[in-house]
This record gives structure tokens, C-alpha cells and sequence, in this order.
């Protein structure tokens, strides 16, 4: 059994590793402190990094200021969700 390399993906100490630490990371915050602190560290493209960052790139003002379809938007460009390409509204 591989535990690093292309293998290691799956693995079963790989998996064992993650629920632990999804464990630790469920005890210590709350889903929206969760939720708030992936949004403010993935990378929305075009040099921006969280949702701030995004909301200036894209849009000249701050994430709080974002109306519906714009946070739309940031949705569409932030990570690729299983495979799909959402695309780049630039």
C-alpha cells in the first residue's frame, strides 16, 4: 500500500488523516467561521486571493458591498468544482 504518490490519494491512512483533522477543524469552529476562512484564502484568478481580494478585482468594491449577481460571479470563478470549468468573467 502507497501512502504517497498518485496512490496516495486514496489511501486508507490518507482518508484516516483527513476525518481526524476534518474532526479537530469541526470542534474548534463553527460551519460559517469555516466557511469565511475558505472563502478568504482561495485563489479567484487574476492575482486575487479570497473574497475581498475578488470583490476588488472584479468589481471596485468590497465583498460586503457585492449585490446578488455579483457574488454569483465570484462564485463561478472561484475553485473549479469537480472537474468543471465555470469560466473567467474577465
Amino acid at each position: 500500500m502507497a501512502v504517497c504518490g498518485s496512490d496516495a490519494q486514496g489511501s486508507p491512512l490518507r482518508m484516516r488523516r483527513e476525518a481526524l483533522l476534518a474532526n479537530e477543524i469541526d470542534r474548534m469552529y463553527s460551519k460559517d467561521q469555516i466557511l469565511e476562512k475558505y472563502l478568504n484564502l482561495i485563489y479567484y484568478g487574476h492575482g486575487a486571493y479570497g473574497i475581498d481580494d475578488a470583490a476588488q478585482t472584479y468589481f471596485n468594491k468590497h465583498a460586503a458591498d457585492l449585490d446578488r449577481t455579483d457574488i454569483y460571479t465570484v462564485r463561478r470563478i472561484g475553485p473549479k468544482d469537480r472537474g468543471k470549468d465555470w469560466g473567467d468573467p474577465v
